[in-house]
């Protein structure tokens, strides 16, 4: 038996990297056994979805900016509920581009 019986996967994207990111994570934990759900931040009704349990897990995926998640995941984060028992992970995405030798 898995410690973990539900994942919520908040996700904020930009140009689709971390929502392929988060569709891997899906498909992984549910080929674990472990019922799984994703949800952008603009859809996530936080005070209904996330359970004060330990066998709920919450992740928040997001693209870097200057080092930092964007102000729009800045502001959700900060409004989501206070749980103590509610296993979290955060999973922070950046990108690169390349034009010859320049990164």
């Amino acid at each position: 038996m898995n410690p973990i019986e539900n994942t919520l996967l908040y996700v904020l994207s930009g140009t689709g990297n971390t929502y392929r990111l988060a569709c891997w994570v899906r498909d992984y934990l549910r080929g674990r056994e472990i019922y799984t759900r994703l949800k952008f931040i603009a859809e996530a009704e936080a005070f209904n979805d996330i359970r004060d349990s330990r066998s709920h897990l919450l992740a928040v995926l997001f693209p870097t900016h200057g080092f930092m998640p964007p102000w729009s995941m800045i502001k959700f984060l900060v409004r989501l509920p206070r749980h103590k028992n509610t296993p979290a992970m955060v999973i922070a995405t950046r990108g690169a581009f390349c034009i010859g030798p320049f990164i």
